[in-house]
């Protein structure tokens, strides 16, 4: 498998974000980061390009997910995927999630070009189980179907949050919490 990269473009105001490898924790993490970022600098529109993404693990798609629910709230728009293939396309409908995105099969390869890699940066153990759990919360939220599809799931996510939680609280024999 080669290394997954995640990077961006602009188009005006259009953020675009490419994926390029498997959606997966790593790049949940970058995408949520830059997200943020973004936000802050007052960026309203977001494509996600998935031309060159194979495959999505469960975070990746909570974290699409959660992007998109945050966007038709703050702007009433829905979060763009473009280079959709099949599979993908396949994987959103299964866990009815194609309502939350507006979906093209074509990517945006005039803008692509022009993309800086945006870095995967370390998180601690209890930030990745946080985003883990926000990702499938997100999951959850779009329906009853997903409710109970990942009910499990979240619940040990949970308890592993909670578990990761006291042990950050607990100070260690120089009387500072760990990490």
């Amino acid at each position: 498998m080669s290394e997954s990269r995640v990077s961006a473009a602009f188009l005006d105001q259009l953020v675009v974000i490419r994926i390029q490898g498997e959606g997966s924790l790593e790049e949940s993490a970058a995408l949520r980061d830059f997200y943020r970022s973004m936000l802050e600098k007052d960026f309203k529109c977001f494509c996600i390009d998935l031309t060159d993404c194979p495959y999505m693990y469960s975070t990746f798609i909570g974290m699409l997910v959660r992007m998109g629910l945050d966007m038709e709230q703050r702007q009433n728009q829905k979060l763009v995927l473009t280079g959709v293939s099949e599979k993908i396309l396949d994987l959103l409908t299964t866990l009815q999630l194609a309502r939350v995105f507006q979906i093209r099969k074509e990517p945006l390869e005039s803008v692509l070009k022009s993309g800086k890699d945006i870095p995967c940066l370390p998180h601690t153990e209890l930030e990745k189980a946080e985003l883990i759990l926000n990702a499938h919360d997100a999951l959850a939220e779009t329906s009853d179907v997903n409710r109970i599809r990942f009910e499990d799931v979240r619940k040990l996510l949970k308890g592993d949050v909670e578990r990761l939680r006291k042990q950050c609280s607990q100070p260690t024999d120089e009387g500072e919490p760990t990490q």
